[in-house]
């Protein structure tokens, strides 16, 4: 008999590809969206509202459920909107799976790597020390607070993804906006520090952890999501002058630089590789030209 999956925010940058990683392992996957949709498999649901929800998951009565929907960038600065989109939807969306005759077999919850402490000189473990700066981060972390009050009576793994990027990323995120810019062949970018060096993920990848993670139930435990090597700025631009074929000129500005950015963050993904195994790890070099190819295809299909 085949299994239902449900996906919350499927209509968000991750969830269509998160969508097609469960399809290709053979579920019948559902998901959830703010708006209504003319696909039966996608069922409009407001989880700040509890009876929403209910309906939904009684509905779908689902075997796995993937939860991403909340709010998902770190610079949105509306405490309410942040701490209801994550923490709030987080608890009506458990309460409800709980609340059902047959339980889940996994749920996989998404906090993010921004709970770490930043004063961390080494590549961050599950069980480095947690000080979450942004009400993003703050917010995240009431998520796994909550996730954990539920983990004795359901099956959930927290997962905690770093950065990671694709098509479909909007441009508020940085790798979006210089690809974006290599697209439409600007000749400069604003940008901040050159040498800050981050962890990135290709989103294809992300998918496919995340499938593979809520098809084998660890419950209980926490992931991180990465790739396990950071890369500058510096190195991005000369990957993507490589990639367009000529060079950007580079104009610094304070509008780009945080005095409480950390010099470099990168993730362990050792405990995660020693519980599912082997997944594509995709170089960021063929993400970046991916997510170029991709953009040009849409700028030349635009009237």
């Amino acid at each position: 008999m085949l299994k239902n999956a449900l996906i919350t925010g499927v209509n968000g940058f991750t969830g269509p590809y998160v969508k097609e990683a469960l399809l290709q392992q053979g579920l019948v996957v559902y998901g959830t969206s703010f708006k209504k949709s003319n696909d039966p498999h996608i069922l409009q649901t407001d989880l700040r509202i509890p009876d929403s929800i209910e309906h939904t998951v009684n509905q779908v009565n689902p075997d796995i459920v993937i939860h991403l929907a909340g709010s998902a960038c770190p610079a949105v600065q509306d405490i309410d909107k942040i701490f209801s989109a994550n923490a709030v939807c987080t608890f009506n969306l458990l309460k409800s799976l709980h609340d059902l005759r047959k339980k889940p077999e996994s749920i996989l919850i998404c906090s993010t790597a921004h709970v770490y402490s930043t004063k961390n000189t080494h590549d961050f473990l599950e069980t480095s020390p947690i000080e979450p700066l942004s009400y993003y981060a703050k917010s995240k972390l009431v998520v796994e607070s909550i996730a954990k009050t539920w983990e004795k009576k359901l099956p959930i793994t927290t997962i905690r993804p770093f950065n990671y990027t694709g098509p479909g990323q909007t441009n508020r995120y940085l790798i979006p906006k210089i690809v974006d810019h290599y697209a439409r062949r600007k000749e400069t970018i604003a940008l901040g520090n050159l040498d800050i060096s981050r962890d990135y993920s290709d989103v294809r990848t992300v998918s496919e952890v995340y499938a593979k993670l809520a098809q084998t139930a660890h419950p209980g435990e926490i992931f991180n999501i990465c790739s396990g090597k950071s890369h500058t700025l510096h190195q991005i631009i000369e990957l993507m002058n490589a990639i367009a074929g000529y060079e950007i000129d580079i104009t610094t500005s304070k509008d780009h630089i945080r005095s409480n950015d950390i010099k470099q963050i990168c993730g362990s993904n050792q405990k995660l590789k020693d519980s599912i195994g082997t997944f594509s790890e995709i170089p960021l070099h063929e993400t970046l030209r991916w997510m170029y190819q991709h953009r040009i295809a849409e700028l030349e299909s635009t009237p």
